[in-house]
């Protein structure tokens, strides 16, 4: 150090930034459109809740139970975007299994289709935010 008048003190803190202690999760997002949620509005409408509560013994039981209910109904309500897709896949699983090559060619070239239509639909969306200068959505 010679003759500076400061002293160099390397600080390391005491605690581990949530990066370095939690590994990253991975979570699903459910995309609700109007027609979903009236009909799950409608389902949830019609139920019997005295049905669940006449028969759980203690409050866990009883939010567990109306807990699995809800998942269940949810489950039921959501459209499924990937099915589509899905059905294609397992079409062409089904096809390699088999060996038809000419069979294999066309379902491919259905399947890079539907993704392609789907990749010009969500560019469009995007767009429509820019051109409506909605930022929070984009």
């Amino acid at each position: 150090m010679g003759k500076a008048d400061h002293n160099l003190i390397s600080l390391i803190p005491k605690y581990l930034p949530v990066v370095n202690r939690e590994k990253p999760k991975v979570i699903t997002v459910q995309q609700w459109d109007d027609d979903s949620q009236e009909h799950l509005r409608a389902i949830l409408d019609t139920t019997d809740w005295d049905v669940f509560i006449n028969a759980s013994e203690d409050l866990d039981e009883l939010t567990r139970t109306v807990t699995d209910y809800i998942n269940f109904c949810t489950s039921l309500t959501l459209p499924t975007s990937r099915s589509k897709y899905s059905q294609i896949i397992n079409k062409k699983k089904e096809l390699f299994g088999y060996g038809d090559k000419r069979g294999l060619e066309q379902v491919h070239a259905e399947l890079k289709r539907a993704i392609s239509e789907e990749k010009v639909k969500y560019k469009d969306i995007i767009e429509g935010h820019f051109t409506e200068n909605n930022m929070r959505c984009v």
